[in-house]
């Protein structure tokens, strides 16, 4: 038999199909087989509306969509193919939209995977309110990220390949912070920034109970801390103790040569031109910026200026590492 239309079921709507062989049972009011040779083209609605048309890729007429079950416990429509690869598309018209959703209860999740249990694109568990799902804009590509593993202190870095990965202790070349927040998050304990890391802090102290001798009228190392490359701040205090006899002057300086002033610009000092220093008497070290290349001894100078006698002091050279 060869209709051109046919009722699909006694009750129903009729359907007209558009087919070369087709086999149908009137008793039953249904399609019951399509003979080995049939191909249908379209199925149309009552008015003549086509709601299902029947066509392949020329040059690979074994390739098929199948609706039914696609496991144990869930329907699929799938595609076949004697091609190793067969691609699934679906189109809509103009501005018309495609839909896929789960039903209307609100446990329905709604899942997007890449390949039989592979990554997850994205997953929608519960309907619960409105979803919001953005996709980057037509310049750019969905990416699926790797899985992250178990190693810790891990970000995800773009690499030359246009792919993602995930990284432990990256090291940026740049990296800018919102100037409305807090910036680098500061320690919340009384700990020490590890060597190397911006705020490294380096410090030499000697108490009051172990104040050390120095000579009278001479450029004295008091205080020495080792820096490493970097970029510090140094700062400190010296205190004298003792000053010996007719005191009339006080100097400090930070330098970054042994038994030397590297200039005046860089003096602290204390002096009198009538009366004399007592006991007792505290020069800052000026605070100055010491940028280095390499591992460098940085001097905290002392010079105690009087008439006759040695004196003693005591105090501390600091450094803050800035970067």
């Amino acid at each position: 038999m060869y209709p051109t239309w046919v009722t699909a079921n006694t009750g129903s709507l009729p359907l007209k199909v558009t087919s070369t062989k087709l086999n149908y049972n009137p008793s039953a009011g249904l399609l019951t087989n399509i003979g080995p040779l049939g191909q249908i083209t379209n199925i149309q609605d009552v008015s003549g509306n086509k709601v299902l048309e029947f066509g392949y890729i020329p040059g690979t007429p074994t390739d098929y969509i199948s609706i039914g079950n696609g496991t144990a416990s869930a329907a699929a429509i799938r595609v076949s193919s004697s091609n190793t690869n067969a691609s699934f598309s679906l189109y809509s018209k103009g501005a018309g939209s495609i839909f896929a959703g789960s039903e209307t209860t609100t446990t329905s999740p709604l899942i997007l995977i890449s390949g039989i249990g592979s990554q997850f694109i994205f997953s929608i568990p519960t309907w619960t309110g409105i979803r919001t799902l953005t996709f980057p804009d037509a310049s750019r590509d969905l990416t699926v990220l790797p899985a992250l593993t178990s190693t810790a202190n891990q970000v995800l870095v773009s690499v030359s390949n246009a792919q993602s990965v995930w990284t432990a202790n990256p090291t940026l070349a740049s990296l800018t912070f919102s100037p409305t927040t807090g910036g680098i998050v500061g320690t919340t304990t009384n700990d020490n920034a590890a060597a190397g890391k911006v705020g490294e802090y380096i410090e030499q102290v000697i108490l009051t109970g172990s104040a050390t001798a120095i000579t009278r009228n001479t450029v004295t190392n008091c205080f020495s801390i080792s820096l490493t490359a970097g970029d510090w701040d140094v700062w400190g205090n010296i205190l004298f103790v003792t000053v010996g006899t007719t005191c009339t002057n006080l100097n400090s300086s930070i330098s970054t040569s042994t038994g030397a002033i590297n200039d005046n610009a860089y003096v602290g000092s204390m002096n009198l031109l009538t009366g004399t220093i007592g006991v007792n008497t505290s020069v800052v070290f000026p605070q100055r910026r010491i940028s280095l290349s390499t591992t460098t001894t940085i001097y905290g100078i002392g010079i105690l200026t009087n008439v006759s006698g040695n004196g003693t002091y005591c105090g501390y050279l600091a450094a803050r590492r800035v970067r």
